[in-house]
């Protein structure tokens, strides 16, 4: 009879358990706090420390199989948060400390001319520049050519990064015509009359030029 009344009292004590961890888990789970806000599953409360996510490299990254989407990691090679939505990995990079990167010297050039790009100054940043045919530069006010040619128009873009922190990349855009050939010989008459309206005069057709 006893053992009957031990084991009841087991039986209720493991149930009331079941219930309380229930109504516990389902208000969501506390950690530094008792009062964990009702809309979340997890509330972390603190003023000492700080949540730290899983990191790793972009190749451990690509290696997880079959992320879910919402997945959430910080990227030690890129050193951005990255995150998994619709079968592709998306990227968060918070803001330099020192401010955006500024592009110029874009415009539209004559072939023959020089290219010389600019960018704003920002102490103790790295610049990288890329752009056409493979054109790199780490200076902040690279010459792209002295002679520019068509082939080098498209967009140069440029990043400044400091403190292993790089800004997004800023743009600007160049353009290089062709010189037009020289034109041919005039022709059309050479002697007109008094009370002639219209003189007519014409050349062949030049290459590259527009008007």
């Amino acid at each position: 009879m006893l053992n009957k009344l031990i084991m009841k009292k087991n039986i209720f004590f493991v149930l009331m358990g079941i219930l309380f961890l229930q109504e516990a888990f389902s208000q969501g789970v506390g950690i530094g706090t008792t009062q964990p806000d009702p809309s979340a599953k997890l509330e972390i409360n603190s003023t000492t420390q700080g949540t730290l996510i899983t990191r790793m490299t972009t190749a451990q990254r690509n290696a997880l199989v079959a992320p879910a989407n919402g997945l959430l990691i910080y990227n030690t090679t890129t050193n951005c948060f990255n995150v998994y939505v619709l079968n592709t990995w998306k990227q968060w990079c918070p803001e330099c400390d020192f401010g955006s990167a500024v592009a110029s010297g874009g415009g539209t050039f004559c072939a023959g001319s020089s290219i010389s790009l600019s960018a704003k100054n920002i102490p103790g940043a790295n610049y990288q520049w890329t752009g056409p045919n493979g054109f790199t530069s780490s200076q902040q006010n690279p010459l792209v050519s002295s002679n520019a040619q068509p082939s080098m128009s498209g967009t140069y873009s440029l990043t400044a990064s400091m403190n292993a922190c790089t800004t997004s990349a800023a743009t600007t855009d160049v353009t290089v015509v062709s010189i037009p050939s020289t034109p041919g010989s005039i022709t059309g008459a050479s002697t007109y009359c008094q009370n002639d309206t219209a003189a007519i005069f014409s050349i062949s057709p030049v290459a590259n030029a527009t008007n």
